[in-house]
C-alpha cells in the first residue's frame, strides 16, 4: 500500500502516445485511431470542460465540524438551538 501522504490528482491520457501504440505496436490504420482515438479524445475534453472539480467536492469534510468547535462553546449552543428550532417548525 502506498502511504504517501501526497494530495491525490487524476491524471489525462496522453493521447499522442496512445496513437503512436496502436499505429506502430498493435498496426491499426489511421482511419481506426481517428475512430477510436480521436473520438475518445474528443469526448474526454468535452467531459473535462463540463465537469471542473475535485474528489473533495464530493465528500463532506470532518475539519469542518473541528472549525466549528473551535469557534466555542457559544456557537456550539446556537447551531444547536438553531437546529432545534428547526425540528419543531416541521414538527
Amino acid at each position: 500500500m502506498n502511504e504517501s501522504l501526497e494530495r491525490f490528482g487524476w491524471g489525462e491520457p496522453d493521447f499522442l502516445k496512445l496513437r503512436t501504440l496502436t499505429e506502430q505496436k498493435m498496426n491499426w490504420s489511421s482511419s481506426d485511431i481517428a475512430r477510436f482515438i480521436d473520438e475518445t479524445e474528443k469526448a474526454f475534453r468535452m467531459h473535462k470542460q463540463a465537469t471542473k472539480g475535485t474528489l473533495e467536492n464530493y465528500f463532506y469534510k470532518k475539519e469542518k465540524v473541528a472549525d466549528l468547535e473551535a469557534h466555542g462553546k457559544r456557537v456550539m449552543a446556537a447551531t444547536r438551538d438553531l437546529k432545534m428550532k428547526r425540528k419543531e417548525a416541521i414538527d
